[in-house]
C-alpha cells in the first residue's frame, strides 16, 4: 500500500501558506501568503471559491476564526489560529497528495463536473457551543437539513454532500479514544469522493477514506457513527484482524458481506472487509479503483433520476445502488474478483497475485 515518504509530506505540508507572520483579523481570508479582509478577495477566484466564502467569512468573522484557502482552491479552512493550526494545514496537503496518488485527477473524466463542483469546507471548532453554531449555518445554507439537527447535534462530527462540508470538534466531551488530526484526514477524503464522484456506495467510501487515514496517520481513530467502547488496539492492524474474519467465514466473500451496511450506522465486519478491499485494489490493480468508481457514478446517474408526466425530473436525494447492480458493477471490473479477494483477505501480507 502507497505509503507518503517523509519528504513528500513535508514537501506538501510547506506547499501551504505559511501564515504565521501574516497578521490579519478574524474573518480574514488567507491565501498565497497574503491576507484579504471579507469582501476584498483577489480577483480570478471561481464561482465555487466565491460562494464558500460568501457562505463562511462572516460566520468566521463572528466566531474570531481565520480562513485559509489552499493554492488550488480546492480546500476552504476555518478555525482558529494557534501554533497546532499549521501543522493540521499541511495535514490537508498530506491528504489531497495521497487522495490524489490514489485516485489520480483526471482532467477530460472530471470536466463534466468540474462547473458543479463544490470547493471543499473544513470547520475545526473548540467545543459543543462552537459545533452547534456550525450546525445552524448550515441549515441556514441549506433548508432540507432542518429535520438533521438533532440528530448532529448529538455526534461529534459530520460530513455533508450540500453544503460540501465538514466539522468536527478538538475536544468533544464523552470521547477518550479521539484525534482530531485523524478526523480531518478521514473527513476530508469523505468530502474529496463527494466532490469527484458524487454518492458512493457506503462501504467504498469507508473503505478509501480509512486507507488514506492510515497512511497520513498512521492510525485510524475516526469511527463515524460507531456507539460504545474503542479499544486502544482497533486503532491499527486491520489486516490482520481482516485475516482472522476471512478465514472463519466458510462461505466466502460476497457483495453481501458489505453492500448492506446502512449509511449512518457502524459495521465491524463490514468495515474491515470494506478496508480491505480497497487497500487490495490500491495495492494490486493499477487504476481499477477509479475505473470503478466511474462505472458506480455513471450507474448511479442514470437510475436517480425520476422523471415526471409533465416532461421535468429531479433527483432521489436518497438514492442508493442496489447490491445486484454493485455485484454486475465488480464482476464486470473482473468476473473473479470476489474469489480472488477471499484469497488476499486470507494470507494478508503474504499473498502474491
Amino acid at each position: 500500500m502507497f505509503k507518503l515518504s517523509l519528504t513528500l509530506a513535508l514537501a506538501v505540508s510547506l506547499a501551504f501558506p505559511s501564515s504565521a507572520d501574516v497578521k490579519v483579523r478574524a474573518g480574514t481570508l488567507v491565501w498565497k501568503d497574503l491576507g484579504y479582509e471579507a469582501g476584498a478577495w483577489p480577483d480570478g477566484f471561481g464561482p465555487a471559491t466565491t460562494r464558500a466564502l460568501e457562505h463562511w467569512s462572516g460566520f468566521a468573522a463572528r466566531e474570531g476564526y481565520r480562513l485559509e484557502l489552499t493554492d488550488d482552491e480546492r480546500v476552504l479552512y476555518v478555525g482558529a489560529w494557534r501554533k497546532k493550526a499549521k501543522r493540521e494545514l499541511g495535514l490537508v496537503h498530506d491528504t489531497l497528495a495521497r487522495f490524489d496518488a490514489l485516485l489520480p485527477p483526471d482532467a477530460a473524466g472530471d470536466a463534466s463536473r468540474a462547473e458543479e463542483a463544490e470547493t471543499i469546507v473544513l470547520l475545526h471548532v473548540d467545543d459543543q457551543e462552537a459545533y452547534e453554531r456550525v450546525i445552524a449555518r448550515c441549515i441556514e445554507l441549506e433548508p432540507y437539513l432542518e429535520s438533521w439537527e438533532a440528530t448532529a447535534a448529538s455526534v461529534a462530527g459530520f460530513v455533508l454532500e450540500r453544503p460540501l462540508c465538514a466539522t468536527w470538534m478538538k475536544n468533544p466531551p464523552g470521547t477518550d479514544e479521539w484525534n482530531a488530526d485523524n478526523e480531518l484526514v478521514h473527513r476530508l477524503t469523505n468530502l474529496l469522493l463527494m466532490q469527484r464522484y458524487g454518492r458512493l456506495p457506503y462501504w467504498l467510501q469507508m473503505g478509501i477514506a480509512w486507507n488514506v487515514e492510515e497512511d497520513v496517520a498512521g492510525s485510524i481513530y475516526c469511527f463515524p457513527y460507531r456507539a460504545g467502547f474503542v479499544g486502544a488496539l482497533e486503532h491499527s492492524g486491520w489486516d490482520k484482524r481482516l485475516k482472522r474474519l476471512a478465514k472463519k467465514d466458510a462461505s466466502g466473500f460476497s457483495i453481501d458481506h458489505v453492500a448492506g451496511w446502512k449509511r449512518g450506522s457502524y459495521d465491524e465486519e463490514a468495515a474491515l472487509y470494506a478496508f480491505g478491499a480497497v487497500g487490495f485494489l490500491d495495492d494490486h490493480r493499477a487504476g481499477a479503483l477509479d475505473e470503478l468508481l466511474r462505472a458506480l457514478q455513471t450507474a448511479r446517474d442514470e437510475q436517480e433520476i425520476v422523471h415526471h408526466p409533465d416532461g421535468t425530473w429531479e433527483k432521489r436525494v436518497d438514492f442508493e445502488l442496489d447490491r445486484k447492480d454493485q455485484e454486475r458493477i465488480l464482476r464486470a471490473l473482473d468476473p473473479a474478483l470476489f474469489e480472488t479477494l477471499q484469497e488476499a483477505f486470507e494470507k494478508g501480507s503474504s499473498y502474491r497475485p
